[in-house]
Parts: structure tokens; sequence; C-alpha cells
């Protein structure tokens, strides 16, 4: 007999703080990747009932069990639903079965594989516009490379990074007239 009258019952589900989408929000982003006008036309492309989309809003929430199966389904990455501005670690299989999370050489190993990474990505672009390899450009491309989705970058960030580029190059160009 259970010590506990609360023991039988259902849990609360935890609490977080990270927040999920609203109705609108999570619409607005499956239109962006389905390429669908409608909400209806969304709600068919992910495999689900268009009225679906009325029950979510009328709750004021959303059910996302079969908005991530669609998802998947269409091979889409579901960090670009629920967090599109987050930059998230992306273990690889080879790194998780050598080292634990914590340990430091896990971590620095990480961080110097994902830099060099990007060194390799980024200096053939940099000799591709005849830019020098100079700290200040490596440092910008590496700020670009590392808000990457996959191979798309989020349009908020695009435009910051091209902004800081254009920041960066005008004392140059303001000096040069003199």
């Amino acid at each position: 007999m259970p010590n506990d009258l609360n023991e039988n019952r259902p849990q609360n589900p935890v609490k977080s703080n990270f927040e999920l989408p609203d109705v609108d929000t999570v619409m607005e982003r499956l239109a962006l990747i389905s390429g669908e006008r409608s909400a209806s036309g969304i709600m068919r492309w992910l495999g689900i009932k268009p009225s679906s989309i009325a029950n979510w809003k009328r709750r004021g929430s959303v059910n996302f069990d079969p908005i991530i199966a669609g998802l998947l389904r269409h091979r889409v990455s579901l960090d670009w639903l629920f967090a599109p501005y987050e930059d998230l670690f992306y273990p690889t299989v080879g790194q998780l079965g050598e080292l634990n999370e914590s340990t430091p050489l896990y971590q620095q190993n990480q961080a110097m594989n994902l830099a060099i990474e990007a060194i390799n990505r980024i200096d053939p672009v940099l000799e591709r516009y005849n830019l020098p390899k100079t700290e200040t450009n490596r440092q910008l491309m590496s700020e670009t490379y590392f808000k990457k989705r996959g191979e798309a970058l989020i349009l908020s960030a695009a435009l910051n990074q091209v902004a800081k580029a254009l920041a960066t190059a005008q004392p140059n160009e303001a000096s040069q007239s003199d």
C-alpha cells in the first residue's frame, strides 16, 4: 500500500525555463519551411488534420507531438522550430564514446575541432575575395560560421553579421577617402 496518496497519480510535467513557441510563431516557422501559405496547407504538409490548428488556438497551446513527427518525416531539424536563435551543441557519436562531456579535455577538444573546422571553411572564402587573413576578419567570419544551422543562417543573424562587417570596413574606407 502506498505511503503517499499522490503516488499513483500522474505527475505534473517538469516546468522548464525554456519557453516553447506559441501557435502563431509555430505556424510562421512552419510556413517558411513547408512553402505552404495557408494554415490548412501547413497542417496537411505535416500530416495533421487541418482542424487541429483551431483546437490549438482555442486552447492557447500547441500539441507538438504530431508536429515533431511531421518534421522528422520531412527530415527537418527540430532545433529549427524550437531554438532557431540558439547556439546548440551537436555531439558526434565518436565524441560521445570517447570522452565524458564534463571532462575539460572533452570540452577543449570539442572547441579546438570546431575552430579548426571553421578556419578550414573560412580561409578559402577570404582568399576568393582577396581579403587578408587577419584576426579581425577571421573572428567576424568565425562568428558568422558558428551561427549557421546546417547549411542555413537565420536572416536576423545574417543581417547582424553583414552590419558588423560594414561597420568594420567603413573606418578603412573613410581614412582612404581623406
